[in-house]
């Protein structure tokens, strides 16, 4: 494995700490993104959570995501909206991301470890 010392900045290669060399313009709604992906890597893992013994493919996260923006519809939620949760590492915060971004409603992450005087003050600043 080569030391950092043999590798200029320039010449690292893309990882999660230091991203892509050039950055990659995307001109896409999340929800047009999980699309492709589901047409790219349909079945193949999307999310793995080992918690709650569970794998999602791409496709199931989709559908899951699609059923999730349709009762939140229903319920009012729409472009605009402010939908707030509160879950650990859990698949379903990967559902409601994405039927929040189908919807274009925001979605505003409450820390789950928050005691209720925490998360009401949060709330109030927030909605």
């Amino acid at each position: 494995m080569a030391s950092e010392a043999e590798h200029s900045d320039h010449e690292r290669l893309p990882s999660i700490v230091h991203g892509p060399s050039t950055p990659v313009p995307l001109n896409m709604t999340f929800g047009e993104l999980l699309d492709y992906h589901v047409e790219v890597r349909g079945d193949q893992p999307a999310v793995i959570s080992r918690p709650q013994g569970l794998t999602v493919s791409w496709r199931q996260l989709s559908d899951r995501s699609i059923k999730m923006a349709r009762a939140l519809a229903e319920d009012g939620v729409g472009k605009g909206s402010l939908v707030a949760i509160s879950l650990g590492s859990r698949v379903e915060y990967f559902e409601m991301f994405f039927a929040c971004a189908r919807l274009g409603a925001a979605l505003v992450m409450l820390n789950y470890a928050y005691a209720e005087p925490e998360m009401l003050a949060l709330l109030r600043v927030v909605c």
